[in-house]
Parts: structure tokens; C-alpha cells; sequence
């Protein structure tokens, strides 16, 4: 699911730049107050577990990874928020099931987009061209409980 127009007021937390670079070039930081994203629990039908903002600039990108999915059993949804200040052109984050892309979200301030995010689906934030030194994309990144 894909929305426009959504809006959060966020401070960004403290950054650090993610450190493997046969993985990914970006900065991120934790959001520790989870009630913070009240606003975007409409989205979801499960409280929110986890979240974290994402920054790339030119040169950055994250390539497809598996994420660890929680003991137990159960399916976790992922929302995304584009938070940038401006859009930036082929940007996009790509949700892939078993390799084949499902969904295209673009780098669109006030884009938010919904996934479940079982064994099967991966995420990539494609590299944000050096062509434009003045592009930030600033995404929120907000994993929920896995449903059952």
C-alpha cells in the first residue's frame, strides 16, 4: 500500500554511518520514543516494535537485505516515510518477493508505504546519484509486532 501526503513531525535522532560498505553507504539512527509515530498507527494493525530514520546523499545506497525475523513465528509490517525535504529523482526503495519487485516507492516527501515483511521480501534503497550534491533522502523506517 502506497499513501500520499502524510506528514510527522520527527526530530531526527543522533546519526552514525552504517559501517560496511559491501552492504550499504548511508547514516541511520534508532527513534527511541516509539509514541512519536501515534499519528502513522492508523496505517497499521499492530503496535509498532521497532523504528529507525535512514539518510542517504549522493553516493549512498543500501542494497537488498534479509532481515532477521522475530523467534515465535508471525509476520511484521514495515511502514516507510518519506521524510526528505525535497524529492529526489531514482531514489526509489524497491520491496522484492523471491527476487521479483512487488512494489516501487518513490524518494517523495509525505510518501508512506506499507509491506509485510515475512522471510520472503526484501528491501533496497537504490543509490542516490552524485549528479545531484544536494539530494537527502530522510526515510522512517517503523517495523510493528508480527501479527499471527
Amino acid at each position: 500500500m502506497i499513501t500520499t501526503g502524510v506528514t510527522l513531525s520527527l526530530a531526527l535522532p543522533p546519526l552514525e554511518r552504517f559501517p560496511w560498505i559491501d552492504r550499504g553507504a548511508y547514516a541511520w539512527g534508532d527513534v527511541t520514543d516509539l509514541a512519536a509515530l501515534a499519528p502513522l498507527a492508523r496505517y497499521v494493525d499492530a503496535e509498532f516494535a521497532c523504528a529507525s530514520v535512514l539518510v542517504l546523499g549522493p553516493g549512498d545506497y543500501i542494497l537488498a537485505h534479509h532481515d532477521p525475523m522475530p523467534a515465535g513465528g508471525g509476520v511484521p509490517q514495515e511502514l516507510v516515510l518519506d521524510l526528505s525535504p525535497q524529492p529526489v529523482l531514482g531514489a526509489e526503495l524497491y520491496y522484492r518477493r523471491r527476487g521479483a519487485a512487488v512494489l516501487a516507492v518513490p524518494a517523495t516527501p509525505g510518501t508512506l508505504a506499507v509491506v509485510e515483511r515475512g522471510p520472503t521480501v526484501t528491501a533496497n534503497h537504490t543509490y542516490v546519484s552524485r549528479r545531484y550534491p544536494d539530494a537527502r533522502v530522510v526515510r522512517l523506517v517503523a517495523r510493528t509486532k508480527p501479527r499471527m
